[in-house]
């Protein structure tokens, strides 16, 4: 068996505490981000659910208690089997929490399955053995599970099973991320394809319902009636593995012609492999900009959207980006940026009326 390598972890500084109760996401003006507190391992995903926060480690799900943000603490972990005759062992890519298992996507093979019932004996209870992308990316929806596979597409998976998810259905040729509300899943598939509007009523047989195609889609999240998607800028920038990029907010309340309704230019961010992550949460959007950066974007008016804020502030981004995810449980942001999870604190006051 795969030996677990023990955490080297420990929490950093204090967080500054607010001064008054944190406002709701809806109702908070967000000033700036600060550093509540880190775990010292090679994290490139994060999911969070209540306090507890997940990581993927390599081939290793990790479980924190994050109850306390400045002293996180190791609940449980689980090693991934290595499933194929693969060059590469499993590592997780991507996180999907649903009640009491967590959902995998990794690279190279395919979508897990771990059981979470007990925090601290987390166990991985079935995978496919078909979906070979070389990246995969997830969304989870009542008893399917939704991954983008670079290289195969919008790949559906029955995970109603849970010993035996099941591919079902498959759309497409290219695809990097993905979310999914009701009948529809939204797929960034570069500029091959663009941003995709699937209709997934049935799973078996899902077909296309609508498209953007004058977008390089790198990265997606959906909130209410918009998606907000990471678009590469062409022509591309190959120095140091810098790239023009904006976030685009496509209003999708009529699925089969979804329309652009704002753009922000975000400058040069470091690629991320594939997928650029985003994650959107009450009026904010939040992005990877590189290394171990965070950008804050409000867009309370979809038409406009504003960065309200960084980390590091105004730092310029200079390397290789290797952060590799984000993930939201207001007021903090966990940033997997590849090298160890940061545990960011969004300093907010209460959003003015007018």
């Amino acid at each position: 068996p795969a030996r677990t390598p023990t955490p080297t972890s420990t929490p950093t500084p204090t967080p500054t505490p607010s001064p008054t109760p944190t406002p709701s996401p809806e109702r908070a003006a967000v000033e700036g981000v600060e550093l509540a507190g880190q775990w010292e391992e090679q994290a490139r995903a994060v999911a969070v659910q209540g306090n507890t926060a997940y990581l993927g480690v390599g081939s290793r799900l990790v479980v924190l208690d994050v109850s306390n943000p400045s002293a996180p603490a190791l609940l449980g972990q689980v090693t991934l089997p290595d499933t194929i005759a693969d060059p590469y062992t499993p590592f997780i890519q991507d996180i999907a929490i649903a009640g009491d298992r967590a959902y995998l996507g990794t690279f190279s093979q395919g979508l897990f399955v771990v059981d979470l019932s007990d925090p601290t004996n987390p166990r991985v209870r079935g995978y496919t053995t078909g979906i070979f992308g070389v990246q995969n990316h997830l969304a989870v929806q009542d008893s399917q599970a939704y991954v983008a596979s670079y290289g195969q597409g919008l790949v559906v998976v029955d995970i109603s099973d849970p010993d035996r998810p099941q591919e079902v259905g498959h759309y497409g040729n290219e695809a990097v991320d993905v979310a999914a509300s009701g009948p529809y899943a939204y797929v960034a598939a570069r500029h091959m394809g663009g941003l995709q509007v699937v209709d997934i009523s049935d799973p078996t047989r899902p077909e296309g319902a609508g498209r953007v195609h004058d977008i390089y889609a790198t990265g997606i999240s959906l909130a209410g009636n918009h998606a907000y998607v990471v678009e590469r800028d062409l022509p591309e920038v190959v120095g140091n593995n810098l790239a023009p990029h904006s976030l685009a907010v496509v209003d999708v309340s009529d699925p089969a012609r979804p329309q652009k309704v704002g753009y922000l230019r975000l400058g040069y961010l470091a690629e991320i492999g594939l997928r650029q992550p985003v994650t959107a949460s009450g009026p904010y959007v939040f992005l990877i900009a590189g290394e171990t950066g965070l950008r804050v974007v409000d867009v309370s008016n979809p038409a406009r959207p504003r960065e309200v804020a960084s980390y590091p502030r105004a730092a310029p981004i200079r390397q290789p980006g290797i952060a590799g995810d984000v993930a939201v449980s207001w007021p903090y942001v966990y940033v997997a940026t590849g090298e160890r999870l940061l545990i960011l604190h969004l300093r907010t006051t209460a959003r003015r009326t007018e």
